[in-house]
């Protein structure tokens, strides 16, 4: 019996260096943790302090201090230009002023009107090459020779004429046989130099080319040029057809009136989306659309001379040329650079004079 007391007392024992040995490691565990909290929370004052200072001291910093604080500055400067990348791929861009998303390389904020400083922003170079009328300045169309807006005859530019390649006719070679020498008692005898003249080239100049116009086209008999059927003046010189366009008797057609217009600058004519402000193209403000009151068709406008339909907004008659009794509104300009400008604008938006 004593020995089974002995055996029972030893495994009692065991078990309880077992059971004290197991809070000894779940109390070590806990401990570990403990301190790896504390690591991670001087990790992280380490990171701002590093950061605080970096920020009261960027450009006053210790030498001992340079390398990380540059290294600092150049991974700041590839972020910025990273995220220029993903504005480019995205198309917008921010305002500087209010915030506002605007499309990448518009010159003006849709929202405020403050113009985009930056270096992607600039006048399409198209524009320069935009012939337009010198009384009114509206834009022309190619082969125009009369303005749609005020009826001023355009000059047509001036063509490019080359210079003909310039026409070397080449020399007659002149041939001399030396002359022989016979020594004494012999005379010397000189024979006479031949002189070969070598035949002009000619030049046949290539006949002309005429091509016959077509039989039913008509001409205009003061310039020549083409006139299309029904035109009563001729769109190059001006000069009035003599077959006169047919008249028609028939009541005036009704016309309907047209879907609205999309909304455009009254500055540079660029198209506005509704809800915009300001023009993305020139930054200028844009007035509210009046409201769309529904009324009956008006009856279709007339020429007061030969009857013919004009179309709205038309300043002269297309069948006659005769100039419409409603002028075309006057558009108030700049004082200081001769810009249009819009109602109820307090600046040029070109030059930045006081209206």
């Amino acid at each position: 019996m004593a020995f089974l007391d002995e055996i029972g007392k030893k495994i009692s024992q065991t078990g309880q260096d077992m059971m004290q040995k197991t809070k000894d490691t779940a109390e070590s565990m806990k401990l570990n943790g403990a301190i790896a909290d504390e690591e991670k929370r001087i990790q992280t004052l380490y990171l701002e302090i590093g950061k605080k200072y970096y920020e009261l001291h960027a450009e006053s910093y210790e030498p001992a201090l340079e390398e990380e604080v540059l290294g600092i500055k150049d991974a700041n400067a590839k972020i910025e230009d990273y995220n220029e990348q993903i504005k480019r791929l995205k198309g917008i861009v921010r305002c500087a002023v209010c915030g506002s998303e605007v499309a990448y390389g518009a010159p003006f904020c849709s929202a405020c009107g403050s113009k985009m400083m930056n270096e992607h922003t600039a006048e399409p170079a198209a524009e320069s090459n935009v012939r337009r009328c010198a009384h009114c300045g509206l834009p022309l169309a190619d082969g125009v020779a009369f303005c749609t807006g005020c009826g001023t005859k355009v000059e047509a530019p001036a063509p490019v004429v080359e210079a003909p390649a310039p026409v070397v006719e080449a020399s007659a070679p002149v041939v001399e046989a030396p002359a022989p020498v016979v020594e004494a008692p012999a005379p010397v005898v000189e024979a006479p130099a031949p002189v070969v003249e070598a035949p002009a080239p000619v030049v046949e100049a290539p006949a002309p080319v005429v091509e016959a116009p077509a039989p039913a086209a008509r001409v205009c008999v003061n310039c020549g040029s083409p006139v299309a059927e029904g035109m009563a003046f001729c769109t190059n010189c001006g000069t009035k057809v003599e077959a006169p366009a047919p008249v028609v008797e028939a009541p005036a057609p009704v016309v309907e009136a047209p879907a609205p217009a999309a909304r455009v600058c009254v500055n540079c004519g660029a198209p506005v989306a509704e809800g915009m402000v300001f023009c993305t193209n020139c930054g200028t403000k844009v007035e509210a659309p009046a409201p769309v009151v529904k009324a009956p068709a008006p009856a279709a406008r007339v020429c007061i001379n030969c009857g013919s339909p004009v179309a709205e907004g038309m300043i002269f008659c297309t069948n006659c040329g005769t100039r419409l009794e409603t002028p075309a509104p006057v558009v108030p300009t700049c004082p200081g650079c001769g810009c249009p400008v819009a109602e109820g604008m307090a600046f040029c938006t070109n030059c930045g004079t006081k209206l």
